[in-house]
């Protein structure tokens, strides 16, 4: 991870997300922006600069993920069933 992919606090902050709001949402979110005069891509980043993001479940990602998960766990369970007896690190 570069430095520039990190926000002062450390967190990874490369991301693209898109998200789908109503017109009248969008709306109020330019206010917003224009009130604070900066353009949007500032105005996200500093309203997420300390906050927790909460992710929804989503299909299409599970489907992408679940091989690297898989084999993740495929590598736990051999792990754990090589150390039974011996102390692990």
């Amino acid at each position: 991870m570069t430095e520039k992919s990190k926000d002062i606090h450390g967190n990874w902050r490369d991301i693209i997300i898109g998200v789908r709001v109503s017109e009248c949402q969008y709306n109020k979110v330019m206010e917003l922006i224009n009130m604070e005069g900066k353009n949007k891509r500032e105005f996200i980043r500093n309203k997420l600069d300390n906050s927790q993001i909460r992710c929804m479940k989503n299909r299409k990602a599970y489907l992408t993920l679940k091989p690297y998960y898989d084999e993740v766990m495929n590598n736990l369970l051999l792990l754990t069933e090589k150390g039974r007896g011996e102390e692990i690190d």
